[in-house]
């Protein structure tokens, strides 16, 4: 379900972002790809008759059962998984690895200096 999402909806951003859609906490998380409560009205006229098998498994509620909503663990926002590892969206996976990497340069330093 989630792929046929990402390939025909053309309010689908790459990121699992809905251009479409602003939910109470300020996110554009896309509704069917991450098996919210919400429903999409665009995608239910729209997308989802593309395919009649989607479509009835999208009815009886079935959709998404294989992407689970993953949260930052740093800014706690949602995003799609890469690995089953990835435990940051991409914005913070950058930012942790300069973390880690000034760390272990400031770990070696002081190494060098004892």
């Amino acid at each position: 379900m989630g792929r046929y999402i990402e390939k025909h909806c053309a309010n689908y951003d790459a990121n699992g972002q809905c251009l479409l859609q602003t939910f109470e906490s300020g996110s554009h998380i896309c509704p069917l790809f991450f098996n919210l409560t919400a429903r999409c009205t665009y995608a239910e006229t729209s997308v989802l008759p593309g395919d009649g098998q989607i479509q009835s498994l999208y009815m009886q509620g079935k959709q998404g059962a294989e992407i689970v909503l993953h949260t930052c663990e740093r800014c706690k926002k949602p995003y799609k998984r890469r690995s089953n590892r990835q435990k940051y969206c991409s914005s913070c996976q950058t930012d942790q690895a300069r973390k880690r990497a000034r760390e272990g340069m400031a770990k070696l330093r002081s190494d060098v200096n004892d």
